[in-house]
């Protein structure tokens, strides 16, 4: 989806209809994305203006929203939306919607439907697994493609104070374990898994809307966000189940 294959593939692609490889940024970087698509509108606007067939050059723009951008582009928005709420609204987040606006108006003008994608695949009985700690849960419950959203440290440590928990510092991961940590201490690991899965919740909204227009560049992630609220309630289920033995 990022990095490693899809960026080679993209630099690939750019180097087929005659724009150069980006300078500073790697090819799927989100600006470096926009700007191929923006030479691929040029490249339309000049056919369309000399009466020729430009029906080879939908196809590369297609390409590039179906393959790339549109897989990742939703779920971005989503996690810079759930940035703004610490204090309304910014130029990041109306900006960040705006574009998935526009990027969603420009695909649904394009001929042909999307192709049906996945994101990869779950580790089976994470929670039946006992060798399974908090630090493995938070792993998975902070990787986008695995969980189906994007929780930021900014969301973790405000889910934190809102129930006087400490977070600790480190990457994303670590935050949510000292989280979930925190809170077997103080038991209220229940409340604080309700908050995770208000967040998981926000971001499915955000995505039902665009799969009102596109619902095959959401499924994978519709699907996946299922998955992980599934994953949050199962362990909410268990916490207080050992609850209500001890």
């Amino acid at each position: 989806m990022l990095g490693g294959d899809a960026a080679a593939a993209l630099r690939d692609r750019r180097s087929s209809v005659g724009l150069g490889p980006p300078r500073e940024l790697e090819a799927d970087h989100l600006a470096e994305e926009l700007r191929l698509l923006a030479w691929l509108c040029g490249a339309e606007a000049e056919g369309l203006a000399d009466g020729a067939d430009v029906a080879h050059v939908q196809a590369e723009q297609r390409a590039v929203l179906d393959q790339h951008l549109l897989r990742w582009l939703p779920a971005f928005v989503a996690a810079v939306q759930g940035l703004e709420l610490r204090g309304g609204e910014s130029l990041y987040g109306w900006s960040a919607e705006l574009l998935l606006e526009l990027v969603i108006d420009w695909r649904t003008g394009l001929p042909g439907e999307a192709a049906a994608w996945s994101l990869p695949p779950l580790e089976p009985g994470l929670l039946d697994d006992e060798s399974t700690g908090l630090g493995r849960i938070a792993r998975r419950l902070c990787t986008p493609a695995l969980t189906g959203a994007f929780l930021s440290q900014a969301a973790i440590r405000r889910i934190g104070r809102r129930h006087d928990l400490p977070g600790g510092f480190g990457k994303r991961w670590q935050v949510l374990e000292g989280v979930l940590a925190a809170a077997a201490h103080y038991d209220v690991v229940p409340v604080v898994l309700d908050a995770l899965d208000a967040e998981l919740a926000r971001n499915a909204a955000l995505l039902d809307g665009v799969a009102d227009s596109l619902p095959e560049a959401v499924a994978p992630w519709q699907a996946r966000l299922e998955q992980g609220r599934a994953l949050v309630a199962a362990l909410r289920d268990r916490v207080t189940g050992l609850a209500g033995v001890s």
